[in-house]
């Protein structure tokens, strides 16, 4: 591959961000091992201090790369598998209508364990997170709705086993739907499998040997820390979500140039300044040849992989209360990137899309993969979509799927956030359908059916269930 050429990436960054009116926006690439190009825009604070390349951001989940490759480290040492029954760790574990051995720990890292999205994660961020002053009617609000405690993970352990509060999607493997408990029971494990505290464990086996100084959990008793915008006129914020037993789901905190590093070393097989720092065999675990290549991609162990112009790339984002976050690699090129936002919401998908044309020596402004509409087909039994689909998590989300006259229009709802417009969607064989939009990032809804009707609907991750 030649050489990154910073001049073009540099020109459309800059308008980029202006365009885009996000307060404070770090982005660094790396190559051979070195960062080529480290950069940040914006400010950091209400005071317009200035956005620096060591201001300490949150990442959100892509903290769940840093616990799948601390997992896997302890396989390289021949301490856990991927293949160990969940009960192994957590005997008084129940999934209902699961034999108990069939839940492993590779579909907790997966996100096919068969447990849909919750609202646990929720519930705990509002016992353990201060709120500021004009959060406090929401969060009092949606307490009045809280019905288990989530202390800590023995907590979201007996919520799965006994609270009767959800019905599975189907038995482990079968379908894929993110989860923030898997990574919080992940990071139990590493917690019992080492004989160390998680933070400790990851701090000993990844952030030290690759000399992470500014990569942590939690900010606190650190200096040069980005404040959180929660929009670009509104309120800001200094009160960061926490919630104990979600650390490895969630909330670590770093900057751009450090994510990048760490993806260069796992773009590099676990190389990091001419040393082995990580086993290849554990780099390996994450995203190998176990794990099938195509357009549209598949979750791994903590990374999502898929193939682009002859490359693989994998990648994670993530989003919290004042965060945006994506970061990636092609593997085997030593080339990564890290974009880090302080506010909730931005859409740094295009800046992605871009920054990974680029680390493949594409065009900047080709397009992402999306899914073809047929033109002028539609479904057949084009009523058996129609219908209401929800998903518990973050106090709730819908999907309210019409058909009229063979078309599929579609309103997405939030409990807190309210319902969107009809949006139209065109069908692109199967059961896939894609928005009918000019923007080039597009929803994409793929249904799945028992028998004649359809029982759930995936969308950004996420597994709709059927309302009954």
């Amino acid at each position: 591959m030649k050489r990154l050429e910073t001049d073009e990436i540099k020109a459309y960054l800059e308008e980029y961000h202006r365009a885009n009116q996000i307060p404070g926006l770090q982005v660094c690439v790396y190559e051979g091992g070195e960062p080529v190009f480290c950069q940040s825009y914006g400010v950091k604070n209400c005071a317009g201090d200035p956005l620096q390349n060591d201001t300490i951001m949150g990442i959100a989940s892509i903290t769940k790369t840093i616990t799948a490759l601390a997992f896997s480290l302890l396989c390289s040492q021949g301490k856990a598998s991927v293949f160990d029954p969940v009960i192994r760790y957590f005997p008084e574990l129940k999934i209902p209508g699961t034999p108990a051995e069939s839940l492993l720990v590779g579909h907790l890292l997966n996100h096919t364990s068969g447990i849909p999205a919750l609202t646990l994660h929720s519930w705990c961020v509002l016992e353990h997170t201060e709120p500021d002053e004009w959060e406090k009617e929401i969060f009092e609000a949606i307490r009045g709705s809280v019905t288990w405690k989530s202390d800590c993970t023995q907590d979201i352990v007996r919520y799965l086993s006994s609270s009767g509060a959800y019905e599975p999607l189907g038995q482990p493997g079968m379908y894929f739907s993110y989860l923030n408990e898997g990574y919080a029971l992940i990071a139990a494990i590493i917690e019992s499998v080492s004989g160390m505290p998680y933070e400790a464990f990851v701090r000993q086996q990844i952030f030290s040997p690759l000399e992470m100084i500014r990569s942590a959990f939690g900010h606190k008793g650190k200096e040069n820390v980005t404040s959180l915008f929660l929009s670009v006129d509104g309120p800001i914020s200094d009160s960061w979500y926490c919630a104990p037993p979600y650390l490895g789901t969630g909330y670590a905190v770093s900057t751009a140039e450090e994510i990048a590093r760490l993806l260069s070393v796992l773009s590099a097989g676990g190389l990091y300044k001419g040393k082995q720092v990580f086993p290849r065999d554990a780099v390996e675990l994450l995203f190998g040849e176990a794990f099938p290549l195509s357009e549209q991609g598949v979750y791994c162990y903590g990374l999502h992989k898929r193939k682009k112009d002859g490359s693989v790339l994998l990648r994670h984002n993530g989003a919290l209360k004042g965060v945006t976050s994506t970061a990636g690699f092609a593997a085997g090129s030593g080339r990564s990137y890290a974009i880090l936002a302080n506010i909730e919401g931005a859409h740094i998908d295009e800046a992605e899309n871009a920054i990974q044309n680029w680390i493949v020596n594409a065009p900047l402004d080709a397009k992402p993969y999306t899914p073809a509409p047929l033109a002028g087909q539609t479904p057949r039994n084009a009523a058996a979509y129609a219908g209401s689909f929800f998903t518990m998590e973050d106090m709730g989300y819908s999907i309210e799927v019409r058909i009229q006259d063979n078309k599929m229009t579609c309103v997405f709802g939030s409990a807190v956030g309210g319902a969107s417009g009809e949006i139209s969607f065109l069908y692109c064989g199967t059961t896939v359908f894609v928005e009918e939009t000019g923007r080039a990032h597009k929803r994409v809804l793929s249904f799945y059916f028992d028998q004649d009707m359809a029982i759930g609907v995936q969308y950004g991750g996420r597994f709709f269930q059927r309302r009954k």
